[in-house]
């Protein structure tokens, strides 16, 4: 999601598909849809996507990004996404007026691991729980 000045951050997990939302409240009313550039960094593939997202209400617009973590779709502006794990999605839109670049981010996360285990602990039966999250903030 992009605002007027903002840079927003959001997780995600592979193979989720992205909702990219652009509010640019001094753009012109005749402009129908806008392309935003989404890659992942950091990235092995060089893969980048080129998406297009439509005008739906006055300087707001929405699109979708899908996301995979199967190398069939490496090759760049194929229609989804290369990513893997604990990297980030980076969604650059170029605002005319002012004139900047504004990056988004969205973290893939890293599925976290629940581990449970019958244990004894001072002869009393106890259940043992271990959670692993490499990600977690």
């Amino acid at each position: 999601r992009f605002s007027d000045n903002g840079l927003v951050t959001y997780m995600a997990l592979p193979g989720d598909t992205i909702t990219v939302n652009i509010t640019d409240r001094d753009i012109s009313s005749a402009t129908q849809d806008l392309n935003v550039t989404a890659y992942a960094s950091p990235t092995k593939t060089g893969d980048y996507q080129v998406l297009e997202v439509i005008q739906v209400a006055t300087g707001e617009f929405s699109g979708q990004l899908r996301t995979s973590t199967n190398p069939i779709y490496a090759p760049p502006n194929d229609g989804v996404l290369l990513i893997e794990p604990d990297t980030d999605i980076v969604v650059t839109y170029i605002d005319r007026v002012p004139r900047l670049n504004q990056d988004a981010r969205v973290r893939m996360a890293v599925k976290g691991v629940l581990e449970t285990r019958a244990a004894l602990l001072n002869d009393i039966a106890t259940l043992a729980v271990n959670l692993t999250d490499t990600d977690i903030n």
